[in-house]
């Protein structure tokens, strides 16, 4: 009866350390919430949190990520069709405010690209489309970086 009452005890006791030691990789973050409410950020390293009362809910990269925007249709100022695309190059700033923020910050950033860019496209005609694409991407960028702002993402470039 003892030997049971020890390996039940050792058990129990693996069971609560291996719940409550958690790693968080290099270039990663994890947001811990205790009891559904928010309790804080785990940065990389080695942390134990308390288990049935703490719980992982979302970890990512703060890694620089690329978010390729398939060939969209436009139509510019002189109502000629054409197809754009976009590459944006973006990363996590602040995990806490991208969680709770944005539902899914990929389709949300996608769809803001697609919609700028549609705009921006139509403001002009199309040689100027073709002949000023890196102005169009300067002004991609900066109205992403304003769009974006409450998000706790940074946008770093657009192709």
């Amino acid at each position: 009866m003892k030997l049971f009452l020890a390996a039940l005890g050792a058990v129990i006791i693996g069971y609560v350390l291996g719940y409550s030691v958690k790693i968080i990789r290099q270039s990663n973050e994890a947001l811990v919430e205790r009891l559904g409410r928010y309790h804080r950020t785990l940065k990389p390293g080695i942390h134990f949190i308390l288990p049935w009362l703490d719980t992982i809910v979302y970890q990512n990269t703060t890694r620089e990520q690329v978010l390729k925007i398939e060939r969209q249709p436009a139509i510019a100022k002189d109502n000629v069709s054409l197809e754009v695309d976009a590459i944006v190059y973006w990363r996590i700033l602040n995990l806490e405010r991208t969680y709770y923020t944005v539902e899914n910050i990929e389709i949300a950033l996608k769809n803001l690209v697609i919609s700028i860019l549609r705009s921006e496209i139509g403001r002009i005609k199309l040689e100027q489309a073709v002949h000023s694409r890196s102005e169009i991407a300067q002004t991609l960028l900066q109205q992403l970086k304003e769009a974006v702002a409450n998000w706790g993402i940074k946008i770093t470039r657009v192709q």
